[in-house]
């Protein structure tokens, strides 16, 4: 919710940079998803595309919206 907020066309007009964060949120999802798929090669670990969808919409927009609160936060 708050990736998709920082990116709106306003925001974002008035500072593109927040293209990239919008874009590595997505990036994230995707890869997170096709990782949790990536890891039913290990015994013991089983995760359905169900599953799988849900890390990646849980876990992926989060790392690049905290390095962007991390960054806004420097002295």
């Amino acid at each position: 919710m708050g990736v998709g907020a920082m990116t709106d066309f306003g925001p974002m007009l008035a500072n593109p940079k927040t293209l990239l964060l919008g874009a590595a949120a997505q990036f994230g999802i995707f890869a997170s998803l096709l990782g949790a798929l990536a890891l039913n090669i290990v015994p013991g670990l089983e995760f359905s595309l169900k599953d799988a969808a849900a890390i990646g919409i849980i876990g992926g927009a989060v790392w690049p919206s905290r390095l962007f609160t991390w960054h806004q936060n420097l002295p």
